[in-house]
């Protein structure tokens, strides 16, 4: 285990591309074994924020829930501030996503940007969802009302 996770160090450091599978295998080995250490919630928050940083929110979800029993044993702050990010994403706060960002250490801060500015996006694309659905209706009633006067 320390091995898997002195690699998962040095690959965040070195941004490597192949921290994934690496943080994926020491993640399933801590849960499973159920002994976090006190680099488990710096590895696990970088999985992660690497996840929402690649437009994978569906994943990011599912490995934050496996995640939960862990929580129950020792208190990862770092994972607390992903969850604000995400919370706040979901309630479309930017500000308030900008400032979980700057919590965190400097070692996630670029991917941290780079959630920001997908989930800040995401946020947008729903917001205009809603707006050209609304006009979509509206189109439809005047489409409705007029159908109705030229039966007449």
């Amino acid at each position: 285990m320390r091995g898997l996770e002195s690699k998962c160090l040095e690959q965040m450091k070195s941004h490597s591309v192949d921290f994934m599978g690496t943080a994926q295998k020491y993640r399933v080995e801590v849960s499973s074994n159920k002994t976090p250490t006190n680099h488990t919630d710096t590895i696990l928050s970088y999985f992660l924020l690497s996840l929402l940083s690649e437009n994978d929110t569906k994943r990011f979800c599912l490995t934050r829930a496996s995640t939960e029993s862990l929580m129950e044993w020792e208190e990862f702050p770092l994972i607390k501030t992903l969850d604000e990010l995400w919370r706040a994403s979901l309630l479309g706060d930017i500000p308030q996503m900008k400032r979980a960002v700057e919590s965190l250490p400097v070692t996630h801060q670029e991917l941290g940007k780079k959630a920001v500015g997908f989930l800040s996006g995401h946020a947008s694309n729903e917001k205009q969802m809603l707006v050209e659905e609304s006009a979509m209706e509206k189109i439809q009633g005047v489409i409705r009302s007029a159908e109705l006067f030229f039966r007449v």
